[in-house]
């Protein structure tokens, strides 16, 4: 008797703990609140795009995974790190493709997350929304017009 017991006790605090994961994870989780529509014409030209996205790029909070993200011939040099002491520094080359059309509320930034290399997605952090939301209306703008 008391190991069946004892077995229900677990099974509900293992539901109950899984529970609470779930909430926890959902009310501290970012939130899309800028998306670009893939089917809408650019907001911009080429040039004004290009330079919007070094502008943002120039105002973009550095995180302790990317280092320095510049623009180039149409695509990103990323300079990133794999550890958080930042002593294996790496570098890769990124598409506008590899771009999410979002932006993200997470805390006190505004990110869009950017693939770089073959398996890794990190955010992009700034502080401002319009500047994040520059940064995606650019890069899409750029992408239409291609």
């Amino acid at each position: 008797m008391q190991a069946s017991s004892l077995s229900k006790i677990r099974i509900s605090s293992f539901i109950v703990i899984c529970c609470l994961t779930v909430a926890l994870t959902i009310a501290c989780a970012s939130r899309v609140i800028y998306r670009v529509n893939p089917d809408s014409p650019g907001k911009m030209s080429k040039e004004e795009a290009r330079s919007a996205i070094k502008q943002t790029l120039a105002t973009m909070e550095k995180s302790f995974w990317i280092r320095e993200c510049t623009f180039q011939d149409d695509s990103f040099r990323v300079s990133w790190t794999s550890s958080r002491a930042g002593t294996a520094m790496h570098s890769d080359v990124s598409s506008l493709s590899d771009v999410t059309p979002g932006v993200m509320k997470e805390e006190d930034h505004f990110s869009v997350r950017m693939n770089v290399g073959d398996a890794y997605a990190f955010p992009l952090y700034w502080k401002s929304e319009g500047d994040a939301k520059l940064f995606v209306d650019a890069v899409h703008a750029l992408k239409k017009a291609r």
